[in-house]
């Protein structure tokens, strides 16, 4: 019976890489090649001889084979060796002898072959001591890539020694890729790390701009709540002042012949700087409400222009003493805004530029205006001085309402901040560079008017004289103020009251020609009295004059226009009241039939 041919004996898989033998002999060369490079047939031919004299299947092992390049001089195997680096088949091991005449002996040609190939391992084969382990030890210094493998040598020592480094050669390239895409993966990592922390120092920095812009927002809401209550008790004792001022102004001008002129003159002057201190609050007054609520003043087309000379004609002597004044005017289109308001953010822009330079010296500061268009659809107008600039600590502030880097007593610390407030409320911007010692521009950039543009309804009125014989109905919880109207209209018939209850039941017992009302009062508010009376007496409702003296929300705001009635802030004067009383009268009185 004849057995089957034996099966080769499975052995661990070994990389197989080139190697490059080196040596002047040809007969070396040949036998690098029988070890290293077996034909097939060798193998098939021992396993048969096994099996006919033993009867079985052999258990020959498979050998590998390794590309084998032989070269006859150093030079030769430089030139191999740089050939392949670098290419897909670079080679693993080099066997070179180290006596090569005539040429660079086995050595020298090593030590250039480490320089030039990173990665291959040198094996030196020699039959001579032509040098000392000392002195190959200084020639290739610590290196684990160099052997000695003297002559004669064991073939199965050759072919294990080239497994080996074949093997460490393959592991050394996986271990060079393995740490080049480490170090790629690391990079990559890196960079999304890099690019992950710079998102998220950039949502931080959002962050505390949004908690900065938070904060400032709950502080503008906690002075608005602080500026209703305290407006309100700030305008009405100011309005019954002021009321008193004028009535005694015009008690004084009406008997100048009971006082010596001496006398009166004082008299007069005092009064005259009474009224200024009452005009200094009343302005810081409205210039925090203006900040808190805005203007509900109609935007309207308007030239820039214009507002702006005025502003510095305002100014005039005191700005012009101190420094040179120039001026860059483009020709720009119409923006939408409030011109009085506008012209009064102009005022504030130059006076703190007027009040950077701490001398008078015009030759050496300098002021320059610019007007000019911004793109297609906005306007900028920009001052620019360089006067003594402004901290960079103090720039994050300078639109706080109340701060102020001047004296005490020369500045309310309002004048930015209400400028931001009327800018803004028109959609425009205002913004404030500096650099301390050099300089402050200003720069507020307004959006175009369109054809029609109008952003609210404005009512205007002339001052007047109030007509005499009329019915005059005084509705306010604080008694100065009521006492102070009676003499305001002590020629007319003047009913006061405290409480809307009592009003409205005065309206049903009869008509009054002019009832006026304060919005904010204890328990029912003046509101209310409007809404009842243009329920059940709407002719009455008709000649309702609100007066407040606080910031208004802008649910009541809503509710006066809702009602169509005028409404005047406090304090006021004889001729502010006598304006708005005239625009009232204008509708024809309907009486009740009982009046």
């Amino acid at each position: 019976m004849t057995r089957p041919p034996p099966a080769p004996v499975a052995e661990p898989w070994v990389p197989v890489g080139r190697v490059l033998v080196v040596d002047d002999n040809p007969e070396i060369l040949r036998d690098f090649k029988s070890i290293l490079c077996p034909p097939d047939s060798d193998t098939r031919a021992m396993r048969d001889m096994e099996q006919a004299l033993f009867g079985e299947a052999g258990t020959v092992p498979n050998l590998p084979t390794f590309p084998l390049v032989t070269a006859l001089q150093g030079d030769e195997a430089l030139r191999l060796l740089q050939e392949a680096t670098g290419t897909p088949e670079p080679f693993a091991v080099a066997f070179v002898d180290v006596r090569m005449p005539p040429g660079l002996d086995g050595v020298e040609a090593a030590t250039k072959m480490l320089a030039l190939d990173k990665a291959v391992q040198i094996v030196l084969c020699t039959a001579f001591a032509d040098y000392r382990w000392e002195q190959i030890a200084t020639l290739f210094g610590d290196t684990d890539r160099l052997l000695i493998l003297k002559k004669p040598f064991d073939p199965l020592e050759v072919r294990q020694l080239t497994r080996a480094l074949v093997a460490k050669w393959h592991l050394a390239q996986e271990r060079a890729r393995y740490v080049t895409n480490l170090e790629a993966a690391v990079r990559e990592r890196t960079l999304a790390l890099s690019e992950a922390n710079t998102q998220l120092r950039s949502e931080m920095t959002e962050r505390t701009l949004a908690q900065d812009n938070l904060y400032r927002a709950q502080r503008v809401q906690a002075l608005g709540r602080l500026t209703a209550g305290v407006a309100h008790e700030i305008n009405n004792p100011l309005s019954y002042i002021r009321t008193n001022l004028d009535f005694v102004t015009s008690e004084l001008r009406h008997n100048t012949s009971l006082l010596p002129f001496a006398q009166l003159s004082e008299l007069t002057q005092a009064l005259s700087d009474a009224q200024e201190g009452v005009n200094k609050i009343e302005r810081i007054v409205r210039d925090v409400k203006l900040y808190v609520r805005g203007d509900n003043t109609a935007a309207l087309p308007m030239q820039v222009g214009p507002a702006m000379e005025e502003a510095l004609a305002l100014l005039g002597r005191s700005l012009g003493l101190r420094a040179t004044i120039e001026r860059n005017f483009c020709e720009v289109p119409d923006v939408l805004a409030v011109y009085h308001r506008i012209e009064q953010v102009f005022v504030n822009i130059l006076s703190n530029a007027m009040l950077a330079f701490r001398i008078d010296d015009p030759g050496k500061n300098r002021v320059l205006v610019e007007i000019a268009p911004q793109g297609r659809d906005e306007v900028m107008v920009r001052v620019r001085d360089n006067g003594c600039g402004i901290p960079e600590a103090d720039l994050t502030r300078v639109f706080d309402p109340f701060f102020t880097t001047r004296p005490v007593g020369e500045g309310t610390g309002l004048g930015l901040a209400v400028s931001q407030g009327i800018i803004t409320n028109v959609g425009g911007r205002i913004d404030v560079q500096s650099v301390e010692g050099q300089g402050t521009t200003v720069t507020v950039v307004l959006p175009r008017a369109r054809p029609g543009a109008c952003l609210a309804s404005v009512a205007t009125g002339q001052p007047a004289v109030l007509q005499t014989k009329l019915s005059v109905l005084a509705l306010d919880d604080d008694e100065s103020l009521l006492r102070a109207l009676e003499r305001l209209l002590k020629d007319y018939q003047v009913t006061t009251c405290r409480t809307v209850a009592g009003a409205l039941a005065l309206a049903r017992e009869r008509f009054f020609d002019i009832i006026l009302c304060d919005v904010i009062l204890p328990g029912r508010d003046g509101l209310s009295l409007v809404a009842e009376l243009a329920t059940s007496q709407p002719a009455q409702a008709e000649r309702v004059i609100l007066m407040t003296g606080g910031t208004l929300s802008i649910q009541e705001m809503h509710a006066i226009r809702s009602a169509g009635c005028p409404c005047i802030d406090k304090p006021f004067t004889a001729a502010q009241l006598a304006a708005v009383i005239q625009t009232r009268l204008q509708l024809p009185p309907s009486r009740p039939a009982h009046a």
